[in-house]
């Protein structure tokens, strides 16, 4: 999986050199980044005691889908496309969200690479992009493992549009949710000091684990398909407020207009 994502920034890498960052160095310490994460646990990843994890990175994958089927029978449940996008949209931005406070934290505050690199000959703005690519394609991947069954129901249900509009709508969402949870970090450390921070986003972690298992015991008991077909809200001026209206508006639109 790393050498087919590295496959495809070469064919980016004409931006990079017009961002002025080195692509041979920029490519290696991503490389380097990616193999880590490949063999590493994740907090969702299947947890194997005798023998490494080898592609934990697909697995969390092969989860994150799994969850997202779910999220993509709301499709078939709600008649409102764009009730059922913004419930979606929403699922998936949460999820995102957590996956990187709870997955990326000690990567964000690592600085332990600082000391090796800059001592080397590698500018700051090629780490700095090293980073922020690393970050964004760990999310993009969880992001659309999310949203597999989302763009395969919508796909059948709706046509070709959805698709192109759905994985457009996808790519904002990401970089909307790293830019969020860049600020919510920036402020939490400008806030609190640094031991401070990591009792933070440890009891965050906790409280998000102890969520997701109740929701699961919980909403299946409390939610009763037959209302759920039914459900809708009004669209007022203010829901457009909302980040996942944002998303969900374009891929209604435009599946309206084809219609």
């Amino acid at each position: 999986m790393t050498s087919l994502i590295l496959r495809l920034l070469d064919g980016f890498r004409w931006l990079f050199r017009l961002m002025k960052v080195d692509y041979p160095k920029f490519r290696a310490l991503l490389w380097v980044k990616l193999t880590v994460d490949n063999r590493e646990e994740k907090s969702v990843a299947q947890r194997r005691s005798d023998r490494e994890v080898s592609n934990s990175m697909f697995w969390v994958m092969v989860i994150y889908a799994f969850l997202g089927i779910f999220a993509g029978a709301l499709l078939l449940h709600i008649q409102s496309l764009f009730v059922s996008l913004v419930l979606v949209y929403a699922m998936i931005m949460l999820m995102t969200a957590v996956a990187l406070i709870s997955d990326f934290s000690s990567i964000l505050l690592d600085t332990t690479d600082n000391a090796i690199l800059q001592f080397r000959p590698i500018d700051g703005r090629t780490m700095a992009v090293t980073r922020i690519v690393h970050i964004i394609l760990y999310m993009l991947m969880i992001t659309l493992s999310l949203s597999l069954g989302t763009l395969v129901i919508g796909t059948v249900k709706h046509g070709l549009v959805f698709t192109l509009v759905f994985i457009a709508s996808l790519l904002f969402a990401v970089l909307f949710i790293v830019f969020i949870s860049n600020v919510f970090y920036l402020f939490l450390i400008r806030v609190s000091g640094e031991k401070r921070f990591r009792d933070i986003i440890l009891y965050f972690q906790i409280l998000m684990a102890a969520f997701a298992m109740g929701s699961y015991q919980l909403l299946p008991r409390l939610i009763d398909s037959s209302l759920l077909k039914k459900f809708t809200f009004e669209v007022e001026w203010w829901t457009y407020l909302i980040a996942p209206a944002w998303t969900a508006a374009p891929v209604d639109a435009a599946v309206r207009g084809v219609m």
